[in-house]
């Protein structure tokens, strides 16, 4: 289940074809993100120290769990995230997210949270129902649109999307291009 083309989501030893980032449940991370509650947002940026990709998606989904999904009534499940070229196996765990290189960077860091969400949105379901009525309802619930195997932020997300960028800065990582 890999391609240069395609990234797939890996779940009960099945595969399925996803847009732009890996997700399988196997625990890998040796610190887990958590979804305890981000403090409230101000206007001063919350990380000022140097930040990597997995600090940066760590407080990603901590954000986008208090001002996107809890808001709404979804309650997010313990998830890695990290960013890397899919390689592995699969055993039972924590959900793992996995952004490719190849199509995130600091130049569309508000497009990277809207795909983690869509994500994110699996992981509440345990991958259980694809992309059908079950996730169709939760992704609408947060603000997503368009095709659910290729969803896109609405103008009223975007703009959530945009603050929380504005908040822990922007995708601290260049675009890889694969040679």
């Amino acid at each position: 289940c890999q391609s240069d083309n395609y990234i797939y989501i890996y779940f009960n030893g099945g595969c399925h074809t996803l847009t732009k980032i890996i997700m399988f449940k196997h625990p890998i991370m040796t610190n887990p993100v958590t979804t305890t509650p981000a403090p409230t947002v101000s206007t001063k940026r919350h990380y000022r120290g140097k930040m990597n990709r997995e600090t940066w998606l760590q407080f990603a989904v901590q954000q986008l769990t208090e001002k996107i999904f809890e808001p709404v009534g979804l309650k997010v499940p313990e998830v890695n995230v990290s960013v890397s070229l899919m390689s592995g196996g699969l055993k039972g765990g924590v959900n793992e997210i996995f952004m490719n290189p190849l199509y995130f960077s600091k130049e569309n860091s508000s497009r990277t949270l809207d795909v983690l969400a869509h994500e994110m949105i699996h992981a509440i379901d345990d991958n259980k129902h694809g992309h059908g009525k079950v996730f169709r309802d939760m992704a609408i619930k947060i603000g997503l649109t368009g095709k659910m195997t290729a969803t896109t932020a609405t103008d009223e997300l975007k703009v959530k999307l945009d603050a929380i960028v504005d908040y822990i800065g922007e995708f601290p990582h260049d675009l890889m291009v694969w040679d």
